[in-house]
């Protein structure tokens, strides 16, 4: 397959994510494109959207992901989905960090596909947020 049969997945992808743009999650952040597209190294397509919310002097983000990365023969991988949560609270150094991921089983995913995983991933940021500041409120305190 090699690169360039990759660089057209890509092209195929980002497709895909400008289909989404305005719409759902992506409408609600801001949408990044974290491709790799040199075939120096092996090339990945990435999309992600980060959600910032500022709370007094804390800022909490969430930011979800889904990346395709190339194998060493230039054959499309297996598409990953990635979450991180953070906290900064103010001026303070207790902050908080915690993700996630999971394997996604997709060829090619259809708008609709990515626009429902993105606000999954989303969620399950903004729900680690929601603990960790419960678990605050509580005494209890968070480590990464």
């Amino acid at each position: 397959m090699g690169f360039s049969a990759f660089a057209e997945r890509m092209a195929e992808l980002d497709v895909v994510v400008e289909l989404c743009r305005g719409r759902g999650p992506f409408a609600a952040g801001a949408v990044r494109d974290t491709a790799n597209r040199s075939d120096r190294d092996w090339p990945e397509w990435g999309a992600e959207i980060a959600e910032t919310r500022e709370d007094g002097g804390e800022r909490r983000r969430v930011t979800a992901g889904v990346r395709l990365s190339s194998t060493t023969e230039g054959q499309p991988g297996a598409f990953k989905a990635r979450w991180r949560a953070q906290i900064w609270p103010g001026v303070s150094i207790d902050s908080f960090t915690k993700w996630g991921g999971r394997r996604l089983d997709w060829e090619v995913p259809t708008p609709e596909c990515l626009q429902e995983t993105m606000a999954a991933l989303l969620e399950e940021g903004w729900a680690a947020i929601g603990t960790a500041l419960a678990n605050r409120a509580g005494g209890a305190r968070e480590t990464r």
